[in-house]
């Protein structure tokens, strides 16, 4: 030990006695009083009183107060100890309710707060500060909850309550986005409103629009500009079918669309049959095969009844035909009262025809049978009237 340095052994010493025991400390002042005596004793003329009490009063002042200074050290110690102690159990106490919380959490319950009556009175305090926050947060979140909900369901002015400045700024971000949303809706209506006059060349102005919207109101202008397109490409060729012609062509679209190429080729199949099987039957009847029709069995819908129509109108025309026909040949059999039924409409112009023809015969007839009389008789200069 160094002593040159008061300080550095008193301390040394108060290091040494706040280690020893309560018992141990009274034993070292006793020591300290006997040593002192002895040392008086050996090292002072007895004839000297004062000077024998002068150091007895020093070696025992000196053993008080080591043994003073021990007890305030291990009093701090155990006051150190006892902060350790207490610090431990309000980690530990706060840190398992924290965790049970957050279990909550995960499981989605945002509305979980600390249970502050399980808790020991000096962390009641901290918890329930805790629990203010976790209100305050979840506050914030119902109310960010809600303005979704109502931004989803299309009311596009939600306005949040800004209690704080990051709420402050989401309400911004939300006036924007709603701000947005709906001017993307009032085009999207006024594109719908144009399109049902009948204006489909109208699009979106995209370039009102920014980032992502901007995208979004491309992309619908796109789409609409396909589909007018597709619809005008349609429209023209249906135009050409209606005109007949039968060999248009129209290009192949994808996916579902190809429906729309379906319905063009079996309406062009349909036309170009009937086409078809009205040219056959014409080109028979030429040949003189007049028992030939259109297959109506073979065509669907209107299209099988236009065939049974056109075969029921060439069966009537040929009806009318052979009746006419079957009178003619009654003329030539010399018949000329075989009945023929009155046709209607302009059919009544054969009825006409043959009536004449059935009198002129009959007139006929009718002077040659009074020729032939008159020649019997010799009157060889009776003529018939021209």
């Amino acid at each position: 030990m160094n002593n040159s340095n008061p300080k550095g052994v008193i301390a040394a010493l108060q290091a040494k006695v706040a280690k020893l025991s309560f018992g141990q400390q009274l034993i070292l002042i006793t020591a300290s009083l006997s040593a002192g005596y002895l040392i008086v004793v050996k090292q002072t003329l007895i004839d000297n009183p004062w000077m024998v009490f002068s150091l007895f009063v020093t070696y025992a002042a000196a053993g008080c107060w080591l043994l003073m200074t021990g007890l305030q050290q291990k009093v701090a110690n155990q006051n150190v100890n006892s902060l350790d102690k207490a610090q431990t159990s309000l980690s530990s106490e706060l840190q398992d309710a924290l965790d049970a919380l957050q279990v909550e959490y995960a499981e989605g319950k945002w509305d979980a707060t600390i249970d502050v009556n399980q808790l020991n009175e000096e962390n009641q305090a901290v918890a329930e500060n805790i629990n203010a926050i976790i209100e305050s947060q979840h506050q914030s979140l119902m109310t960010l909850s809600e303005a979704l909900t109502k931004l989803s369901q299309g009311e596009f002015d939600v306005t949040l309550d800004a209690k704080s400045k990051q709420l402050s700024q989401v309400s911004q971000q939300f006036e924007t986005l709603g701000g947005y949303l709906a001017k993307l809706r009032t085009e999207v209506n006024q594109l719908s409103q144009a399109h049902a006059i009948g204006d489909i060349d109208a699009v979106i102005n995209s370039s009102q629009f920014e980032g992502g919207f901007k995208d979004i109101a491309q992309g619908i202008a796109e789409i609409v500009d396909r589909q007018a397109k597709e619809t005008a490409d349609f429209v023209a060729v249906m135009e050409e079918l209606g005109r007949g012609n039968l060999s248009v062509e129209f290009a192949p679209l994808p996916g579902q669309k190809e429906v729309m190429n379906k319905c063009v080729d079996r309406l062009r199949g349909n036309l170009k049959g009937i086409v078809d099987s009205v040219n056959w039957v014409n080109a028979e009847h030429e040949k003189g095969n007049i028992d030939m029709t259109l297959r109506a069995d073979m065509f669907k819908g209107q299209f099988a009844v236009l065939a049974d129509s056109v075969n029921k109108i060439v069966a009537g025309h040929i009806d009318v035909n052979q009746k006419a026909m079957a009178c003619v040949k009654a003329f030539g059999e010399g018949d000329f009262n075989a009945p023929l039924e009155k046709f209607p409409g302009q059919k009544a112009a054969i009825n006409e025809t043959i009536e004449q023809v059935r009198s002129n015969l009959k007139t006929l007839n009718e002077d040659a049978q009074m020729l032939a009389a008159a020649a019997r008789e010799g009157r060889v200069s009776v003529r018939a009237d021209a």
